[in-house]
């Protein structure tokens, strides 16, 4: 995946949303009541600071706030939604990213003054590897010394430790570079590049044991970036995990396909925030349907928030790779025991 998109980032599964009073209607127009319970994009700006060009960017990126137009064709937000998006934007004052807040309950949002920020946190050794690449990217003769410098790297961490701990803010450092024009595009993507041949290079080297359940790992149609699928397959392979990688750019009859033909258990998806919210829960729903009913579908990558009112068993959403890889460690484990202890019924 490209740097700037950051997939299976941060620690921990994206909390439940089964209360929330948020939800993608299926008849975006609202009825009278609802119209009296609006107000428009201006208002909201008004009451949180937020530009109304920033509020139509969260929803394309992450399905939040949903805009209804009224029978005259006007967008409006619901009011009810104010106070989530005041929450929003003080986090974001306080140096939080928007990425970081989006899968927050109002009460944890509520709760951010107290918590210390992400800007107060002290340079660290990661942080110090991602300056080392920028500098690489910097200098004529960088990109050529990038893979050996990676392959130090991936000796002193070890290969697993290194995607989850250094690799994520490596592709942050860069992409925030790129973000602020101090990185060149096709240096962006020299980088990305130079990573997942190294990776795969690696990922040669890591016997497979192909144990049980069953992974396909894959991007939708429309989604080129693969970066985070890559990482969760080097900590798959590393598990032993039959880890089947088909690329990126797939249409969904062909993702579906494969699944029926590795009989996976498990379809693995990363989607960058470049994706279109609407489109992404089109697809998700067409996978859904094509897919064996005992399939599940894990998502990751910043796409995957306008995936989180879904209520959807067979659908999970992950913000790290080491939390996908760590959730089927336990379904590996699981399946292991009756093995181990065949007198004892399951």
């Amino acid at each position: 995946m490209g740097a700037r998109n950051r997939p299976f980032r941060d620690a921990q599964t994206s909390p439940p949303l089964s209360n929330s009073r948020y939800s993608v209607p299926d008849n975006p127009t609202p009825t009278m009541t609802e119209i009296n319970k609006m107000l428009s994009p201006g208002d909201a700006a008004q009451h949180t600071g937020l530009s109304t060009e920033v509020l139509r960017k969260w929803e394309q990126r992450f399905g939040f706030p949903v805009a209804r137009r009224t029978p005259q064709g006007r967008r409006m937000l619901l009011a009810s939604d104010l106070p989530r998006l005041q929450l929003l934007a003080r986090g974001l004052r306080l140096g939080w990213r928007v990425s970081d807040l989006m899968p927050l309950s109002l009460p944890e949002l509520e709760q951010l003054p107290n918590r210390r920020t992400r800007a107060s946190n002290p340079p660290n050794q990661r942080d110090a590897l991602a300056a080392q690449v920028l500098d690489l990217l910097a200098t004529p003769d960088g990109l050529e010394r990038l893979p050996a410098w990676l392959d130090q790297h991936i000796r002193n961490w070890g290969l697993g430790p290194f995607c989850t701990e250094v690799l994520p803010r490596l592709h942050q450092g860069v992409g925030l570079a790129w973000h602020q024009g101090q990185l060149a595009i096709h240096q962006e993507h020299a980088f990305s590049q130079t990573v997942e041949t190294v990776l795969r290079h690696r990922l040669l080297q890591v016997p497979q044991r192909h144990r049980p359940p069953a992974v396909v790992l894959a991007t939708p149609r429309g989604e080129l970036h693969g970066q985070g699928l890559l990482a969760l397959l080097v900590l798959l392979r590393l598990a032993g995990a039959h880890a089947v990688d088909l690329g990126t750019n797939l249409p969904e009859a062909e993702v579906a396909a494969a699944c029926r033909l590795h009989r996976a258990a498990i379809l693995a998806l990363s989607i960058s925030s470049a994706a279109s919210a609407p489109q992404v829960r089109k697809q998700i729903r067409t996978l859904l349907a094509l897919l064996p009913p005992d399939t599940q579908i894990w998502v990751g990558g910043q796409g995957s928030q306008a995936l989180r009112l879904l209520q959807e068993p067979r659908l999970s959403l992950f913000v790290t790779t080491q939390a996908a890889a760590q959730r089927w460690q336990e379904w590996a484990q699981a399946l292991q025991k009756p093995l181990e202890n065949p007198s004892k019924p399951p």
